[in-house]
C-alpha cells in the first residue's frame, strides 16, 4: 500500500522504471542508494561465506583423492 510510510519504502526500492527512477526526489533517491548498498554488502557477505564453503569442500575432495585422513 502506497499510502503509508513503509509502502511508500517498498515502493522506491522496488521501482524498476528508469524513467520513474529519474523523477525521484532526494528523499527517494536517498532511501534507493541505501538499499542497493545494503544489498550489494549482502551478497559480498554470502559470497565470501560460499566461496569458504566450496573451498573447504574442494580441501576433502582433494584429500580424499590422495588419502589424506585414512591410516593404512
Amino acid at each position: 500500500m502506497d499510502d503509508t510510510p513503509l509502502g511508500r519504502v517498498v515502493a522506491v526500492r522496488t521501482e524498476t522504471d528508469q524513467k520513474v527512477i529519474s523523477q525521484f526526489s532526494p528523499w527517494q533517491r536517498q532511501i534507493r542508494a541505501d538499499w542497493n548498498a545494503f544489498k550489494a554488502q549482502r551478497m559480498s557477505l554470502q559470497s565470501t561465506e560460499d566461496m569458504d564453503q566450496q573451498m573447504k569442500q574442494l580441501e576433502r575432495m582433494i584429500a580424499s583423492a590422495f588419502g589424506g585422513g585414512k591410516s593404512g
